[in-house]
């Protein structure tokens, strides 16, 4: 969603949630000596030492143990907004060839950059694609410029580039932490609801549709694109830092696509979904899909859970070591 948001105080405005910003994102890729290479090569993350993935972890996420495992982080805040990649080549990839209005998992991580053609042009020579060039549009006084890249299972990164005024706190190279994903849904306001209910406030939420045809950065045919109203709401814990550590929620008003909801989660490769840091876990019990541990964190070796959205995308939560 870009344009015509609306600023939202509820996310520090209603009692705290018992959980902080995420902290990284969980992926499953078929190759992780290639995925080092976009990590380190075009994002410029450091990478973490090779690990195996404990049994632990391994029951919790649906993988077999002993898979290949690494983090990437960016610079600065401890490592916060990085990935942490599981290796599984046999698993499928039901996003793969899924579009942004197909419903299921998460669609794409977001960082930012301050040069998006470059950042194409060094993912297209690591065998990446995009879904369009990089598209140019105003969010109030300020000019973006955003173009996301499509990854062959379907772990889509969308770089994000201010063009006016220019952001300081963005690395003249690479990408700066992730701050936000995002899922497309099939009803926003039920989505949005399911969150709440765990603790989650809204940010921003609104609707935009490109004001004329125009190519777009969700490959919406350019002769709908006016009509397809991209209907969002973001969402951060309650009392938390609401610029950090968010999830989107987006829905194609009247342009529905395939649903997966059922088989894009892990193990199947594709974003596996947030990591959050937990005080505890005392009122996610209810709506938890699987409880277990994932010692293969480095802040979080304690009690985790798994929730499950109604669309099928994946919340993880973590007590901090």
């Amino acid at each position: 969603a870009r344009g015509g948001r609306q600023a939202h105080p509820a996310a520090q405005a209603q009692p705290r949630a018992g959980f902080g910003p995420w902290r990284e994102m969980l992926g499953v890729v078929g190759d992780l000596k290639a995925a080092a290479e976009f990590w380190t090569g075009v994002a410029r993350w450091r990478a973490g030492p090779r690990r195996r993935l404990d049994s632990q972890s391994a029951a919790l996420l649906g993988l077999p143990p002993g898979a290949r495992v690494q983090a990437f982080a960016p610079e600065g805040r401890g490592g916060e907004g990085g990935v942490r990649l599981v290796e599984q080549p046999a698993a499928p990839a039901p996003r793969a060839l899924a579009m942004a209005w197909d419903t299921g998992g998460w669609f794409s991580l977001m960082v930012r950059s301050q040069n998006a053609a470059r950042d194409l042009a060094l993912a297209l020579a690591l065998g990446w694609s995009a879904f369009w060039e990089p598209y140019a549009f105003a969010l109030g006084r300020v000019r973006l410029r955003n173009v996301i890249l499509r990854c062959a299972v379907g772990a889509h990164v969308a770089v994000y580039e201010r063009l006016s005024p220019r952001a300081p706190d963005v690395p003249a190279e690479g990408f700066g932490p992730a701050w936000n994903a995002m899922t497309t849904v099939r009803d926003r306001r039920r989505a949005q609801a399911f969150l709440a209910g765990l603790g989650f406030a809204a940010v921003q939420e609104g609707a935009f549709a490109d004001p004329a045809p125009a190519p777009n950065n969700f490959a919406i045919p350019q002769s709908l694109a006016p009509s397809v109203a991209r209907d969002f709401a973001i969402m951060a814990p309650a009392g938390a830092d609401p610029a950090i550590g968010r999830v989107e929620l987006m829905q194609l008003q009247g342009f529905a696509g395939g649903d997966l909801a059922g088989v894009a989660p892990a193990p199947r490769r594709g974003w596996a979904g947030p990591v959050y840091p937990a005080e505890t876990l005392e009122g996610l019990g209810a709506a938890a899909a699987r409880a277990g541990a994932l010692p293969m964190l480095d802040w979080g070796a304690g009690p985790a859970l798994n929730l499950r959205t109604p669309d099928g995308a994946d919340l993880w939560f973590a007590i901090r070591r």
